[in-house]
């Protein structure tokens, strides 16, 4: 394939928001560092993408979205998740857009995150059961189409650990309130599976295609840490002998002899 080189010229960017036309620049690029990259995609809930350049000029906006904070640059273009319905949006860099409603009757809308998964976008969605919003706690890989390719309800998944290790769930998985508050998710392909943070307790490990959880890592400080079904899959850092300092790095205690 031949590439041509053709420079566009264009008016200066006006931003109707007042924001991304008049940044305020703490500390500018060094005109002879090379940064290792040249551009940045701002998601916001003002408008659609914006992509800037390492100097903090607009280079590229969006066709009109109202709110974009559920954005993946995938696939060289925008997939970009609504935050009061459950329509996907695909934004191409030539300004082609193109939408579908997510398949799964259950959702409702979008939040936080769309993230790269297997072989499509992971989205992270609220959605109903029995009558109840269940807020933040539902990942799914969704196809071109808006098709569920495969889900992972966060309640229904430690609900059914916990309670068949000798726990409660109850007791920690609350479908009525944002006890789990996903923030984000990646596929891992090296042993196929996703990695899950929930803002509110750790970061978990599922299988792929069971769901089943690998690990767990967060602070044990922390409530889940109580259940013993939840501690049982914890991953703990050793502890340290020492306060970090600069001139006394921290060591990992002898083991006992």
């Amino acid at each position: 394939m031949a590439w041509a080189r053709v420079e566009v010229n264009t008016e200066p960017y006006v931003d109707p928001n007042g924001i991304y036309d008049r940044l305020n620049i703490l500390k500018a690029r060094e005109p002879s560092g090379s940064l290792g990259y040249d551009y940045i995609a701002l998601k916001n809930m003002h408008g659609g993408p914006v992509i800037i350049d390492t100097d903090g000029a607009v280079r590229w906006v969006g066709p009109a979205i109202g709110d974009s904070t559920s954005t993946a640059f995938l696939d060289n273009g925008f997939e970009i998740g609504s935050q009061d319905s459950t329509v996907l949006t695909r934004n191409e860099l030539d300004g082609t857009v193109g939408q579908v409603t997510l398949a799964a009757t259950d959702d409702l809308n979008f939040h936080h995150n769309i993230d790269a998964g297997k072989a499509r976008p992971l989205v992270e969605v609220d959605h109903l059961v029995d009558g109840v919003k269940r807020i933040e706690s539902k990942l799914a890989e969704v196809s071109a189409a808006g098709a569920e390719v495969r889900e992972w309800d966060l309640d229904s998944i430690l609900s059914d650990y916990m309670r068949s290790h000798g726990d409660d769930p109850s007791a920690f998985v609350r479908p009525d309130v944002d006890w789990f508050h996903m923030n984000t998710a990646i596929y891992d392909p090296r042993d196929d599976t996703v990695i899950v943070s929930s803002r509110e307790n750790f970061v978990v490990k599922l299988d792929y295609q069971t769901g089943n959880i690998v690990w767990i890592f967060g602070d044990p400080t922390k409530y889940w840490y109580t259940f013993a079904s939840l501690r049982d899959k914890a991953v703990l850092l050793p502890r340290m002998s020492c306060i970090r300092s600069v001139s006394t790095p921290c060591r990992s205690p002898p083991p006992a002899s």
